[in-house]
């Protein structure tokens, strides 16, 4: 049994991101940049104007006066030349002509019979008019290396013209359920089993977090039924997650199972509350964990542990849940020498542990927002004492 940081430390030494591939932009939001994403255009690729109004091209200095000779929508281009004392009536986006000195906006004209306008603000070189590579030249590196891909960073790759980029791919997953108890929500309960849960709640916290190359299976205590599910989610899998069937009971099989298909061990049990007979392993290129069958454990373990390795996959450079200090709003005893990942809810300067942290209930984790982290040392938290707090990702 080793301890929750050397636990963690083996999963950071252990997985590394998957090989990059190219994704059209369309399905890149969310996936980490595999290299420096570098600009093939200037951004704007020509002067642009900012406003609607006209551009001048001045004859004197501090011209007021011009005649309006032409109009440029956004998308055209002035196929002549802007003499001196001329000025185009001009939209936001649109080629500003290089005789152009400056964009007037046009609440700041007066427009006269003729086509003659008058200023009636002063100006500026340059005014309202969008330079060449203002925002990005070319050749410049528009997103870094290990950035991941927001809303904006998409549209800037699509603004340079870009259709598709190198990224980390996001890790598929397989889910093998166990437990000759489990029964399907909707169907009928006979006395004596439980609905499924586990499958639920860590396809939705995996849709969370981006994840949705996802496959479920269930499984009945059954050791050459368990080892078959496992044996086929390797080949379709760079992660692998069973619940269930992981302790030392007459009816766990899923460690004599992945030590028959040759599953290298990284690490069994940890000295934690919940999730005390957690299993990590690697198989090939492939992560295997073996997560308790009781639900909320399996969503502490998923978040420490799981979620840490999903990251790492994806080239994140910060794997783990934020961190925060924050103090506790009630005194806290614990009952033994494990570490504990307490259900908690954040907010107003501090944190509060839940009812309920019994690693079969799952009312009090719908409820919080985040995990408390009392270390083995730990033995007594009075109120107002500052603690470690995991947020989780996508409550909010």
């Amino acid at each position: 049994m080793i301890s929750v940081p050397e636990a963690k430390h083996r999963i950071l030494n252990s997985v590394a991101h998957l090989n990059a591939a190219h994704r059209p932009l369309a399905s890149a939001l969310g996936c980490t940049a595999a290299g420096n994403i570098v600009a093939p255009i200037h951004l704007p690729p020509f002067r642009q104007s900012a406003m609607d109004g006209y551009a001048i091209s001045p004859s004197e200095p501090r011209q007021t006066s011009f005649t309006v000779t032409a109009e440029i929508p956004a998308g055209s281009v002035l196929r002549k030349p802007l003499h001196p004392g001329e000025a185009a009536r001009i939209f936001t986006g649109a080629c500003v002509p290089d005789q152009a000195s400056a964009v007037i906006k046009q609440e700041s004209v007066t427009v006269a019979p003729g086509n003659h306008i008058t200023i009636n603000e002063d100006y500026k070189t340059d005014e309202n008019i969008r330079a060449v590579g203002s925002q990005i030249r070319q050749g410049e590196t528009a997103i870094p290396a290990g950035t991941v891909l927001t809303p904006a960073g998409i549209g800037l790759c699509a603004a340079l013209g870009l259709t598709g980029i190198a990224v980390y791919p996001k890790p598929r997953i397989a889910i093998i359920v166990t437990g000759s108890e489990l029964r399907q929500p909707g169907t009928p309960l006979d006395y004596g089993t439980v609905y499924e849960s586990n499958s639920f709640a860590l396809t939705a916290v995996l849709a969370s977090v981006g994840i949705t190359d996802i496959t479920v299976s269930s499984v009945s205590d059954d050791k050459l039924h368990i080892t078959q599910a496992i044996q086929n989610a390797l080949g379709i899998s760079d992660i692998v997650l069973v619940t269930g069937g992981v302790s030392v009971g007459d009816y766990d099989f899923v460690g004599p199972a992945m030590a028959d298909i040759g599953v290298e061990t990284i690490f069994y049990k940890v000295r934690q509350k919940p999730g005390k007979p957690l299993f990590y392993g690697r198989h090939n290129t492939t992560a295997v964990f073996g997560l308790p069958g009781n639900p909320a454990a399996v969503l502490s373990c998923f978040y420490e542990y799981v979620y840490p390795a999903i990251q790492l996959m994806q080239g994140r450079q910060e794997p783990f849940l934020p961190s925060v200090r924050l103090p506790i709003a009630q005194s806290y005893r614990k009952s033994n020498s494990l570490a504990l990942f307490l259900k908690g809810r954040a907010g107003n300067g501090s944190v509060k542990p839940l009812g309920g942290q019994e690693s079969y209930i799952l009312k009090s984790f719908a409820e919080g927002n985040c995990l408390i982290y009392l270390p083995e040392a730990v033995e007594t938290i009075a109120a107002g004492d500052p603690v470690e707090v995991h947020m989780l990702p996508g409550v909010y």
